[in-house]
């Protein structure tokens, strides 16, 4: 409808987040700057906060598609604690496959695979989107 009448070329409005269609105000200009520096100096955490509908998610897609080809990376955006356990989040998170008993083995998998990572001279970065979620159980079995 909005297509036809405006001339738009694609929908203007939607529920996921499109950073083609960010605009980086001075917040979000100095947390896009702070993401990056986290990624380059490869920090070990980094938590972006702010109100509901405040551009968060929108701000790490843009920061994701920045991404060079050394980089890995997982996105967990279903971070409900009855999707599985922490590492069975990580392991849908960067695709690999879970045929494992319990953690422990696929604890020592995601180790081995880190390990080729680096090898390969690649990093990895993972995203936890709704982190609030995890409950402080979980968030120290990421640490």
């Amino acid at each position: 409808m909005y297509e036809a009448f405006y001339g738009f070329k694609q929908k203007p409005f939607s529920l996921l987040p499109d950073p083609s269609f960010m605009y980086l105000g001075k917040q979000h200009r100095m947390a896009i700057t702070l993401l990056q520096y986290a990624v380059l100096n490869q920090s070990g955490f980094v938590v972006v906060t702010g109100e509901v509908g405040i551009g968060k998610t929108t701000l790490v897609s843009h920061l994701t598609q920045q991404l060079g080809d050394n980089v890995t990376l997982g996105l967990m955006n279903n971070t409900h604690p009855s999707f599985g356990s922490i590492m069975q989040l990580v392991f849908g998170a960067f695709n690999l496959r879970d045929q494992f008993k319990d953690d422990g083995e696929r604890l020592n998998i995601f180790k081995r695979f880190a390990q080729l990572k680096y090898q390969q001279d690649k990093r990895l970065l993972l995203v936890v989107d709704e982190a609030q979620n995890l409950g402080l159980d979980y968030l120290e079995q990421l640490r």
